[in-house]
């Protein structure tokens, strides 16, 4: 007899788990099934009629083609499913790619040569959210055939002003960026960088320095100033009046130049921040200027009696002492200044009494104002910018500009509603808020 031995059909782990403990092997001839079985862990060979397996055989052959199938149709789905999500993720890739070439392409700046007499005027450098309280502005202008560069810092209503004086920036040679050094009125120095892309201009400065009131921009934004319509007021005023503004913006020299002052702007609104120092200056002020509001012939303790409570004068310096009370003050300060005196002072500056001993000076020596430009913005309103000269040699000494009103020009009592006396140039923001 020839045998025949085959391995069953195992198509899942169900036919082994009930199926190959009772039947490990079959063998076939015409007749019979032999079926090796383990007696006594011997091998015994029975012979079992082939009708007795046919049946079972067939079902389980049945059952085996059922899960082959079934296997079969789960991997063919799980391949089909995977093969359309590769599909998709090459989609995307794909789109993605695209997408990110064409912003490269958008962003990438485009330099060409420019013209630099197009970029002359004023400017401002739009600042990110990080620093609304601060504004910059910067004019290009040609000076002696040398292009320069000048800007000036604000912080809030001016509380801190820092300033560049023109200095010298230079093309490259593709036309494409200005650059140069600058040392402010901090004593900081730094780079300045202008880039010309895409029909726009960036700015970019460094400063030697980090602080508070450093100035340094990267890659900004820089807009064109509109320049607010203001008339050139030098000839339609009087020679008294211009006279009348001159004198005005003198009697802030004590006041100007006192250390609170030093690269700051005054306002209506901010003044009380400059309280001390305005109160420190009050006694020169209204005995040796015309800041009385009464007869300028009057003696200096006359003037000062009018306003507050003339003492002793120091014993150790010999000053003019004098006892101020706050209602006073601020009714000298409406009258001179047109402030705000709804805003609370600082405290310490008054006893419990609002009253305040404030004293004389031992000797200043003013400088002398030359007003070069009156403009203006309404028609009893001016801003006036003015050059601080020694009296001794009559050279610089700085620069500052003010805003004045006056209600009545024929009686030519000037109020100052701004003062800068370190600044040359409002602010455009300042500005738009006057005119508005």
């Amino acid at each position: 007899m020839e045998n025949l031995t085959f391995p069953l059909y195992r198509p899942s782990f169900l036919f082994y788990l009930v199926c190959t403990p009772c039947t490990p092997m079959l063998t076939i001839n015409e007749t019979a099934i032999h079926v090796a079985l383990t007696e006594h862990n011997q091998p015994t060979n029975m012979k079992v009629p082939a009708i007795v397996f046919s049946i079972p055989l067939a079902i389980l052959l049945a059952v085996g083609a059922y899960f082959g199938h079934s296997w079969q149709t789960e991997r063919a789905e799980a391949e089909r499913l995977q093969a359309l999500a590769d599909e998709r993720k090459q989609e995307w890739e794909e789109s993605h790619a695209a997408e990110e070439s064409e912003n490269t392409v958008s962003d990438t700046p485009v330099k060409a040569p420019v013209n630099i007499n197009d970029y002359y005027g004023k400017w401002t450098v739009d600042l990110d959210n990080s620093d609304s309280d601060l504004s910059i502005n910067f004019t290009l202008e040609d000076i002696n055939s040398v292009l320069s560069f000048s800007a000036n810092a604000i912080w809030g209503q001016g509380d801190r002003v820092i300033t560049i004086d023109p200095v010298s920036i230079t093309m490259n040679e593709a036309e494409t960026q200005a650059d140069g050094y600058y040392r402010d009125s901090r004593d900081d120095t730094g780079a300045i960088i202008l880039d010309f892309e895409n029909n726009e201009m960036y700015i970019t400065i460094t400063s030697s320095n980090t602080h508070a009131w450093d100035i340094s921009v990267q890659h900004a934004h820089c807009t064109r100033a509109v320049d607010s319509p203001l008339s050139d007021a030098m000839s339609t005023l009087s020679e008294a009046q211009i006279n009348a503004i001159t004198y005005r913006i003198y009697e802030e020299n004590e006041f100007g130049a006192s250390i609170a002052m030093q690269g700051q702007i005054m306002n209506r609104q901010n003044w009380r921040n400059y309280e001390q120092a305005l109160l420190d200056t009050l006694v020169d002020r209204i005995g040796n200027y015309d800041m009385s509001g009464i007869d300028p012939n009057y003696t200096a303790e006359q003037k000062l009696a009018a306003w507050m409570t003339v003492l002793p004068n120091d014993p150790n310096t010999g000053v003019i002492t004098c006892q101020i009370s706050r209602a006073s003050f601020e009714q000298w300060m409406a009258a001179n200044y047109d402030v705000d005196t709804s805003i609370s002072p600082q405290a310490g500056i008054y006893d419990s009494n609002d009253q305040c001993i404030i004293r004389g000076s031992q000797g200043y020596i003013d400088d002398d104002i030359n007003v070069y430009n009156i403009h203006s913005i309404d028609d009893s309103t001016f801003y006036v910018q003015f050059e601080k000269t020694y009296p001794t040699d009559s050279t610089s000494d700085g620069y500052g500009y003010a805003v004045v009103h006056m209600d009545n020009l024929d009686d030519q009592h000037f109020t100052i509603w701004e003062l800068g006396w370190d600044t040359e140039s409002i602010s455009e923001q300042s500005l738009a808020a006057y005119k508005n």
